[in-house]
């Protein structure tokens, strides 16, 4: 496999890789959605676990997915959650987006959405084909 390539994300059970994928989700998310959403690094596992998101798995990390409603629309998107890779700096959603804009797709989707905080993977995802639609700033009350 040439460098840049990966081979395509593989759908998993959160039951089966847990405990790296635990991991993972410390590492990259877990202040951010503890701060912001009030949920727990448990919640991703329920939800995972009741087919309300997807684990997703590489050889170099995971990427867990979730299907949207557009609140004034009902337009239906399929959003990249989570996103962690072994290899630091590498973008899993960038580097498979042809694999999840089929996956989308081919579940009734009319949209690929993803999240992040930082502005710089926000300049990154840009850079490859992307478009920001809003930037979403909170103050706590």
């Amino acid at each position: 496999m040439e460098q840049g390539e990966c081979s395509d994300p593989v759908l998993a059970n959160i039951r089966e890789h847990w405990d790296w994928v635990k991991e993972g989700i410390i590492e990259a998310v877990a202040d951010y959605l503890v701060e912001l959403d009030g949920l727990r690094i448990e919640d991703i596992y329920a939800a995972c676990a009741n087919n309300q998101a997807q684990l997703w798995i590489t050889e170099d990390g995971f990427v867990i997915t979730t299907g949207v409603t557009e609140q004034y629309t009902n337009e239906r998107l399929l959003l990249i959650w989570i996103a962690w890779a072994r290899t630091r700096g590498r973008n899993l959603a960038v580097a498979h987006t042809p694999f999840f804009e089929k996956q989308a797709k081919d579940a009734g989707f009319s949209k690929l959405q993803l999240k992040t905080v930082t502005s710089e993977v926000g300049e990154y995802v840009e850079a490859n084909g992307w478009e920001r639609k809003e930037t979403v700033f909170t103050r706590n009350l």
